[in-house]
């Protein structure tokens, strides 16, 4: 099995990094691009999270890799997943499912076909629980943000919230278990 990636490997520069870059796409005006790479990392984060839950095995790689057609390898399998184990709140998996259909809303229309309002209504109705989940992670969502500012603040936001659970994750990680050994009985006969 390949050396999985570990929370560790997701570090504060990482971190630092992915919010440099989205910074920039938000100042360029690229709706699209920060939709697009939030939305990848969140999902990337979302898959790590995951798999330093699941046990060491190779059917772990087999459920999270390989497209869409893994059984885990969708972004909104992997929602739904984490949220039946309990890794996630049922709020939460709703933000994370509106970052997931914001994120096919820009990636599967031209510029020209995306409702732009009925995406920013999205966000929008999210706005309160959004702000509410984040509280914590410092960050919140502005009356006068931009969606590009709004989405990448959720995104980021999202990412903090995982990240700051991997300790936990870990406690609770699902073990490897031994083969069974079935173990035949000496029969005493009765006599």
């Amino acid at each position: 099995m390949p050396n999985k990636p570990t929370f560790i490997d997701f570090t504060d520069e990482d971190r630092e990094a992915f919010i440099s870059e989205i910074g920039q796409e938000v100042e360029r005006g690229s709706d699209r691009a920060v939709v697009l790479l939030g939305a990848a990392m969140v999902d990337e984060v979302l898959k790590r999270t995951l798999r330093q839950f699941f046990a060491d095995v190779s059917s772990t790689e087999e459920l999270l890799e390989g497209g869409p057609s893994a059984p885990l390898g969708s972004f909104s399998a992997r929602i739904k997943i984490a949220e039946a184990l309990g890794l996630i709140a049922p709020a939460e998996a709703k933000i994370m499912d509106s970052i997931r259909t914001i994120r096919n809303d820009y990636a599967h229309r031209l510029a020209g076909e995306i409702d732009t309002a009925a995406v920013s209504d999205k966000l929008a109705s999210r706005r309160a629980t959004i702000n509410k989940w984040i509280a914590e992670a410092k960050v919140s969502i502005a009356e006068e943000d931009n969606f590009g500012m709004a989405y990448a603040k959720m995104c980021i936001s999202a990412i903090l919230f995982l990240v700051k659970r991997f300790s936990w994750i870990d406690r609770i990680k699902r073990p490897t278990r031994p083969e069974m050994v079935l173990i035949k009985s000496k029969t005493t006969k009765n006599e």
